[in-house]
């Protein structure tokens, strides 16, 4: 590397290529790097269109816009869950804590073929994010959480999910590719 000192990040050269790339390719204007540690960087950029800053760590533990994006989607999904539905709300009820749905599924107590379509990608997408990016889903998510316990409560989703392993398996090359990207 060139004028490398012995603290120097290994990534000194790598950075700036792929800082340029990454500029490039997802229109985001680098405001600063703050080096973390001998093998990450925190890069923070603004999107262009002035959309504000984000933080990105470029290294061991990227927080990836795959992430952001799952959680925006995930948050969605909760909001939809704890919100109850016409048939819920009752005239007699008030208070915070009764606004809040109880229903086990999308569309009340029972399954669905809703359910049962969103169901099977949701465990997916646990399994593979925890594997693969070392993401929860979020504890605050009671309302997904609550969804989620109810369909591992049913005989009928977990006979016909496959093996945890099976699906880790199954989207490591995925993984991969998503890696080197």
């Amino acid at each position: 590397m060139e004028g490398s000192s012995e603290n120097a990040t290994p990534w000194v050269n790598l950075e700036d290529m792929m800082l340029d790339e990454f500029s490039q390719s997802h229109s985001y204007e680098v405001t600063k790097i703050v080096n973390l540690k001998e093998s990450k960087s925190r890069i923070v950029v603004s999107r262009a269109g002035g959309r504000g800053n984000e933080e990105l760590l470029f290294g061991g533990n990227e927080v990836s816009a795959l992430e952001r994006g799952l959680t925006r989607a995930l948050k969605k999904l909760d909001d939809y869950l704890n919100n109850p539905l016409p048939e819920e709300i009752d005239a007699n009820t008030c208070g915070d804590e009764d606004k809040r749905s109880r229903r086990k599924f999308l569309d009340g107590d029972e399954l669905t073929l809703a359910d049962c379509n969103l169901l099977p990608k949701l465990h997916v997408v646990k399994i593979v994010a925890k594997k693969y990016r070392n993401y929860d889903f979020p504890a605050e998510m009671t309302g997904l959480w609550r969804y989620l316990k109810n369909a591992y409560a049913r005989d009928e989703f977990t006979n016909t999910c496959a093996a945890d392993q099976e699906i880790e398996s199954a989207y490591a090359d995925v993984a991969k590719r998503l890696s080197r990207s």
